[in-house]
């Protein structure tokens, strides 16, 4: 559903609006788009530039030139592997904190379902989320920001960077079942996702402020928010 932007008057008196169930399923669904745009035009050139710095370099870690030898020869496989991961984790993590309270996107597959299907392990879980908790540190106060925006949204009195769907975890989590897909060694995965992790924050910390204006916009300013609480 489509709806006007905040008014200048709104804005001025930095008043937090009443959203619709309906409206704050349009922008969450909004900021998803605009972060996957944004991390699909990035990402590529994110993803050479770190193949670029590891080449002819050595490192101690067993996962370095399995990493190196990965990105040389799957780079493009994995640029577009891990955008259609990205939008499907997205999805994911969209129906797991909006279960019961706003409709779901099209097409999308319920919780439960999802729980059935989701083929990461364990041990992949443990290692994104100690990655993503990270790639949150970098950028802790924009998600504060961001966490608040969402949780207003939601109707809720917090949202966790961990639960986000538009936070660190979905794309580390997007990133690793990529490189799974593109069968990359699993003694790899920690070297991987480390070298990715600050590259990823700092484009994760643009698409953020992106995000927060974007909301400022439509009336939902943190600032407002927090004001509020």
């Amino acid at each position: 559903m489509e709806f006007p932007p905040a008014t200048d008057s709104s804005r001025a008196s930095g008043d937090v609006p009443y959203v619709t169930a309906a409206q704050a399923s349009a922008l969450l669904k909004s900021g998803m788009a605009i972060s996957n745009e944004l991390m699909g035009a990035a990402f590529p050139e994110l993803a050479k530039t770190i193949l670029d710095e590891l080449s002819g370099k050595w490192d101690f870690d067993v996962g370095s030139p399995l990493v190196q030898r990965h990105l040389a020869a799957k780079l493009d496989d994995l640029n577009h592997t891990f955008m259609a991961r990205l939008q499907e984790t997205q999805d994911q993590y969209f129906v797991e904190i909006t279960v019961g309270q706003i409709q779901a996107p099209p097409g999308s597959l319920d919780a439960e379902t999802l729980s059935l299907v989701d083929s990461v392990s364990v041990e992949s879980n443990t290692v994104v989320e100690r990655h993503a908790s990270k790639v949150a540190g970098h950028i802790e106060q924009l998600m504060r920001d961001l966490n608040l925006v969402v949780a207003f949204l939601l109707g809720k009195t917090n949202v966790r960077s961990s639960e986000n769907p538009l936070g660190p975890a979905v794309y580390v989590r997007a990133l690793l079942r990529a490189a799974e897909d593109t069968d990359l060694h699993k003694e790899a995965w920690e070297f991987f996702l480390t070298v990715f992790e600050k590259p990823l924050a700092e484009e994760l910390g643009r698409t953020v402020r992106q995000l927060l204006d974007h909301y400022t916009n439509h009336g939902v300013d943190a600032r407002a928010i927090r004001r509020t609480r």
